[in-house]
C-alpha cells in the first residue's frame, strides 16, 4: 500500500516537531528578544513620565479647541511605543514557552 504526499508531508511535520529537532539556540535568541523588548517598553514608559513632568501650566491651561498640546502628542507616542513593546514582548514569551515544551506526537 502507497502512501500518499499529503500522508508524507504530516509526517515530516511530526517529525520536525519531534524534541530531537529542536534547537536550543532559538530559546536563547527568543530569552534575549524578551529582555531586549521589556527594556524598550522601559525605556518608552520612563521617557513618557519625563514628557508628563514638563508638562508646563501654560499647556494645560491652554483653550481645548487649540487641539492637542505637543507635549500630548509626545505623550500619546511614548504610550503607543510603550504599548507595541510589549505586545511584542508578549509574542515573544509565548514563542520562547512553545518552544521550551514541544508537543508530543
Amino acid at each position: 500500500m502507497k502512501s500518499s504526499p499529503a500522508r508524507g508531508r504530516i509526517s515530516e511535520e511530526v517529525d520536525a516537531a519531534s524534541p530531537e529537532a529542536y534547537d536550543p539556540r532559538m530559546q536563547t535568541i527568543l530569552a534575549i528578544l524578551v529582555v531586549l523588548l521589556a527594556i524598550g517598553a522601559l525605556v518608552a514608559l520612563v521617557r513618557g513620565i519625563i514628557v508628563f513632568l514638563r508638562t508646563k501650566d501654560e499647556e494645560l491651561r491652554r483653550d481645548p479647541s487649540a487641539g492637542p498640546s505637543e507635549s500630548s502628542l509626545k505623550q500619546n507616542n511614548m504610550m503607543w511605543r510603550r504599548i507595541q513593546f510589549q505586545a511584542l514582548a508578549v509574542i515573544a514569551a509565548v514563542l520562547l514557552l512553545l518552544l521550551a515544551h514541544p508537543h508530543a506526537g
